[in-house]
């Protein structure tokens, strides 16, 4: 006598947010309770975030479960970002999941599907809301500062761990340097922080300049990594 397969969806996981999509990871364990190797030829499946279903199907790179043996199988899907996510004005709550399908199976033993259906609570995501503040300029040893100020709107502590982007207006304009070491900022707090550009001469510059600020800020959390452009239009040097 066989036994029927079985499909367990261990994790559901973000991998990174930004402000146009958002990239989940999924595990699932499938066992094969036979002495008979199950293998597959289409996986179908739903998954539902806050109300919105999305609906997936693959036919490639699909299992292949010996007997009496499980396998895990990794998925990985991005979707649009939610409106909600980036919106200050929204009070973060916790993510309603669900993920259902089927696995339709190439074994001459089984001629049926093996079905999963389980949900899950996550907890919430928002992006979080950078303003630069200020731009200061020295002639005299060709530093700039940017300071900003950002809102975690997250029950979850952000890392800023890596910039990217330059000021720049025409041909003239400096780099965002590294950070010498993550910024962190507390959960459902704001904080204010400084960027430095690499050494412009500004002297050659006439005050109030019209330059573009552009670039991204990439934050690690306990909930995957967040990633923020920066745009800007910016009058400097001041």
């Amino acid at each position: 006598v066989l036994n029927t397969p079985s499909i367990e969806v261990l994790r559901v996981q973000t991998e990174w947010i930004n402000p146009e999509s958002v990239k989940f990871n999924l595990q699932l364990k499938i066992s094969n309770p036979n002495p008979l190797t199950l293998s597959f030829s289409a996986l179908a499946y739903t998954f539902t975030l806050e109300g919105r279903e999305y609906a997936f199907r693959q036919q490639q790179g699909l299992p292949v479960v010996p007997g009496y043996t499980a396998r895990l199988a990794r998925l990985a899907l991005t979707l649009d970002t939610p409106a909600s996510w980036h919106d200050p004005s929204r009070k973060p709550k916790p993510l309603n999941i669900r993920v259902a399908g089927q696995y339709r199976s190439a074994s001459h033993w089984l001629n049926a599907a093996v079905p999963f259906n389980q949900s899950f609570k996550l907890p919430a995501r928002q992006l979080p809301e950078v303003i630069l503040t200020e731009v200061l300029s020295s002639k005299k040893n060709r530093q700039t500062k940017l300071k900003f100020k950002l809102k975690n709107p997250n029950q979850t502590e952000l890392r800023l761990s890596t910039v990217r982007g330059r000021l720049q207006t025409g041909f003239r304009g400096g780099k965002l340097l590294p950070l010498a070491e993550a910024v962190v900022f507390p959960a459902s707090a704001t904080r204010e922080f400084e960027l430095r550009l690499s050494p412009v001469d500004v002297s050659r510059l006439k005050p109030k300049t019209a330059c573009l600020l552009s670039g991204e800020l990439e934050f690690q959390s306990q909930t995957g990594r967040m990633i923020l452009p920066l745009k800007q239009k910016v009058t400097w040097p001041r």
